[in-house]
């Protein structure tokens, strides 16, 4: 028997037909929450400022003078990245007394995009810091609040693999973003190349070096244990007398190679050589290579440092 009008839904079948009556019934429940979300999208959209993002990126040069590295371990160094060593500078970029710097350069303070207290609080801001979301900024100092949105703004990383640090700045100036970027960039570069001058200056004393024609063509190990003596020698001679005059001598005697690292006492001297972890430690490489080394002030008032190594 024919079913008139339209046929009734067999069982276990989804009957778009009542599903459309229950919706249009349900209408006002849908569309009013759905218009009071859009509006407050809306709202919230205008009311936030944009903001633009700008990158700088820095290549970090933790190459050492080829000059004050012995060849072979130059190479063998070299080879392998240091992730920790590229995680410090990152640190080094995101810090205070940079960030600092950076405000002051650009005069972050005197914006009110970094500090809001230069056009006063707004009611919203009040109420949210009242119910304890957010903190107040009433209670923070003019530099903290600064420091706070300029913090908020950067983001600094190490890209994987690699000795690139990537900085991103946002702000809701696209020329500043920009600016502050490439300032965050210059600003790390300037404390580098100040670290480095001040290294170099540190090392500055006046040297007199000796070398044995014969020792050309030196062994690795040797070479690498003599390079060491020599290093911590210098080291400690700019530790305790940084005014004085040093003098190595590197020779071959025999089977074997007489290191002498050699200054005198001054009024500026600091401390008692060799009292300190390094020579201590040289000692200890000296006689596993079979080799001695000693240290100490001679007659004449000097500072030596002597070893003797086997040639090999």
């Amino acid at each position: 028997m024919a079913a008139a009008g339209r046929s009734a839904a067999a069982p276990g079948d989804l009957d778009l037909r009542l599903v459309w009556d229950a919706l249009l019934r349900k209408k006002a429940w849908i569309i009013v929450p759905t218009a009071v979300v859009a509006a407050l999208s809306f709202a919230i959209v205008n009311v936030i400022t944009p903001r633009y993002k700008s990158e700088s990126r820095i290549l970090v040069d933790g190459r050492e003078n080829v000059f004050l590295r012995p060849n072979a371990e130059r190479v063998e160094e070299r080879r392998e990245l240091d992730p920790e060593a590229i995680t410090s500078q990152v640190q080094v970029v995101l810090s205070r007394d940079l960030a600092r710097e950076i405000i002051r350069k650009n005069k972050l303070n005197e914006r009110p995009e970094f500090d809001p207290m230069l056009q006063g609080m707004s009611p919203l801001r009040a109420m949210l810091a009242l119910i304890g979301v957010g903190r107040d900024p009433m209670k923070l100092s003019a530099e903290e609040r600064v420091l706070e949105a300029y913090y908020d703004r950067l983001t600094a990383y190490a890209i994987d693999k690699s000795r690139v640090i990537a900085i991103e700045f946002q702000s809701s100036d696209p020329d500043l973003a920009s600016r502050v970027a490439n300032s965050i960039a210059e600003g790390y570069l300037t404390m580098q190349q100040g670290a480095k001058q001040d290294q170099a200056r540190s090392a500055g004393q006046e040297v007199a070096l000796s070398v044995d024609p014969a020792l050309r063509g030196e062994p690795a190990q040797a070479g690498r244990d003599v390079y060491r003596i020599v290093q911590e020698g210098l080291t400690n001679a700019r530790k305790h007398a940084p005014a004085a005059a040093v003098s190595v001598s590197v020779a071959r005697s025999g089977e074997d190679v007489e290191v002498e690292v050699r200054n005198a006492r001054t009024e500026g001297s600091l401390g008692v050589p060799g009292s300190s972890s390094g020579l201590i430690g040289l000692v200890e490489r000296a006689t596993l290579a079979g080799g001695t080394l000693s240290h100490g002030f001679s007659d004449r008032g000097e500072f030596e440092l002597k070893a003797r190594l086997p040639w090999r």
